[in-house]
């Protein structure tokens, strides 16, 4: 029971610190969600930054095989059967790191991790608590639930799509999973937070939330941005290159000019510290690729830097000093086609 819940618990904290390829299927995403996370694996796989960061994690998280055992393939790329996952929800402060129950997790994906209901079948029975892992279908999907430690339940069904395509939605309140649900039988989800513009090749992962002023922010980060509107995020690799890019909506054309004062200000401190400096001095000599402007009422964010100098300075750094061996073969000769995100 505890491996179980631990594992399970673990790899949810995987896929939330770490997205289908393409945009997110706009029509499983609630409309009144204030933030939306979707990171696209199968594109991350075959980044030079992605596959460094995915075995980094790989070597990194504890117990990592016992969230393998319970759920076999739980890792992307060409060989894991994940293609992506989507993160939504109303709540942004989330109390004691505690999920929200407003939290639901969408993994697509293909037959490779079909099973993973039978899994937890077979573990219920081999650890004897068969009992409390309840089965039932909602909306026409199969759903799992089963006791936490800490109290509650979890949740996860399963979706049937064209093919070979599936998903499983996650949540810890059952109403959030009927509802999740719901959107993959009538078709009535859809949110603004998604981009309407397309999908720019090479994305990785987006982030959006309209909900700016709930996240919780120091009192000067709270009088600088603390009346924003919304803040969008895409971080990807094109070629050689990495690209981040970021729009902060400040709701005010002349707060939007002061913000960007602020980062231009902090920017040239950091230059004339890394004279004295020599980690900063690192740092800096990534962050020249990025650029300031703004927009209206927004302030854009657009930074782009050769993907292995990026990669390098991660190894180089205190942060991730770790011995990394590829725990995960990347298949860069896999000729697989890309359906339409709305073809699963």
């Amino acid at each position: 029971m505890t491996l179980v819940n631990a594992s399970i618990g673990c790899g949810l904290l995987l896929i939330a610190g770490s997205a289908i390829a393409g945009p997110p299927v706009s029509g499983h995403i609630d409309p009144v969600a204030k933030w939306v996370v979707h990171v696209d694996l199968e594109q991350l796989n075959s980044t030079e930054i992605g596959s460094f960061l995915m075995d980094m994690v790989a070597a990194e998280t504890d117990d990592f095989e016992d969230i393998r055992e319970v759920m076999p393939n739980f890792w992307p790329g060409p060989k894991g059967g994940m293609f992506g996952v989507t993160l939504y929800g109303s709540e942004l402060e989330f109390e004691d790191d505690e999920v929200p129950e407003d939290f639901c997790a969408v993994i697509y994906g293909n037959e490779q991790i079909r099973g993973w209901g039978s899994m937890l079948e077979a573990i219920a029975l081999h650890e004897g608590f068969e009992d409390k892992l309840k089965k039932r279908e909602i909306h026409g999907a199969d759903v799992w639930s089963m006791p936490m430690d800490e109290g509650g339940r979890i949740y996860a069904g399963l979706v049937e799509g064209r093919g070979d395509r599936v998903a499983w939605v996650v949540s810890f309140d059952s109403d959030r999973i009927e509802r999740s649900l719901a959107f993959f039988e009538d078709k009535g989800g859809g949110n603004e937070l998604l981009p309407r513009d397309g999908w720019r090749d090479g994305t990785v992962a987006f982030m959006a939330t309209n909900a700016v002023g709930d996240v919780p922010m120091d009192r000067k980060a709270s009088k600088v941005i603390g009346e924003a509107k919304s803040f969008k995020l895409r971080v990807g690799e094109v070629g050689k290159n990495a690209f981040l890019q970021v729009a902060l909506d400040t709701g005010d054309s002349e707060r939007a000019k002061s913000v960007m004062g602020v980062a231009q200000g902090l920017m040239a401190i950091g230059q004339l510290a890394a004279a004295e400096d020599e980690e900063l001095a690192a740092v800096m000599r990534v962050a020249r690729g990025l650029e300031l402007s703004t927009s209206g009422t927004s302030v854009l964010v657009d930074f782009e830097h050769d993907a292995g100098e990026i990669v390098e300075f991660l190894r180089e750094s205190g942060e991730f000093d770790v011995d990394v061996d590829n725990h995960f073969d990347r298949d860069d000769d896999d000729d697989d086609d890309h359906d339409e995100d709305d073809a699963w």
